[in-house]
């Protein structure tokens, strides 16, 4: 009797341990039929690949271009990855030393983290960490004509970096960085009294809208009582000073 035994991959690109560049442009979910047990044995190695149409997944076709892992000697994640003219810009959260690659000593128990890579080798061109004495994560990030743009959460008082105090557990944040050194140029956190945070973020003409979460009666920013103990939020930002709009 044969056996027909299908695998179902799922490609995510998400760690900092394991950052990479993947061969698909087209279809994050696809199977592989391996109908024919003679082609197939679980002791095999598979190199696999997604075609550009979505295709199945073949034996020794590679999915895997190239690959850079790197961090220091404690957690390190991405959360976010866009492509720009010449570099991927990857956001995230540190809680480690990043003096050897370029970076800072860690701030606090989680530090925001942004970073450059080259596009040809994957290889480190400049990373930034930075935060409060508590926990940062960036979950978001866009390009604008003249900035980077993140967006995320924090339980610290950000008033070191130019922000303020926080309002609660933890708190919304916005954030603007100068793409040649990814240094800081603006910061902005606030929110409820319990958890806030952003998820998302897209620029039009006039503004950022940043979409998230909250379990924060929000009538002091011009919102509502919570209604459960998780409610949607969307945001309208300034451009300039990055106040809630």
């Amino acid at each position: 009797m044969q056996i027909k035994t299908k695998i179902k991959l799922i490609i995510s690109i998400g760690f900092f341990l394991i950052f990479g560049l993947f061969g698909f442009t087209k279809a994050s979910q696809t199977q592989i039929d391996f109908s024919d047990k003679n082609n197939f044995n679980l002791e095999d190695e598979y190199n696999l690949k997604v075609d550009s149409n979505g295709g199945s997944l073949k034996k020794d076709q590679y999915v895997l271009d190239k690959i850079n892992n790197l961090g220091g000697l404690d957690s390190d994640s991405f959360n976010s990855l866009i492509e720009t003219d010449n570099h991927y810009i990857a956001v995230g959260q540190t809680s480690s030393n990043l003096t050897s690659l370029g970076g800072n000593a860690n701030t606090g128990n989680l530090d925001f983290v942004i970073a450059k890579f080259n596009k040809t080798d994957l290889g480190l061109v400049s990373i930034n960490n930075l935060g409060g004495l508590n926990y940062e994560w960036l979950t978001y990030v866009i390009e604008t004509e003249d900035y980077y743009i993140a967006a995320g959460r924090s339980y610290s008082d950000l008033t070191s970096l130019g922000g303020n105090i926080n309002s609660g557990v933890e708190d919304f944040v916005i954030a603007r960085f100068n793409k040649n050194d990814l240094s800081l140029d603006e910061i902005n956190n606030f929110g409820g009294l319990g958890s806030d945070g952003f998820n998302s973020l897209i620029e039009t003409d006039n503004h950022y809208i940043a979409a998230g979460g909250s379990d924060s009666d929000l009538t002091s920013l011009g919102g509502n009582s919570n209604s459960g103990s998780g409610d949607f939020v969307i945001a309208t930002i300034n451009k300039n000073d990055l106040s809630l709009d």
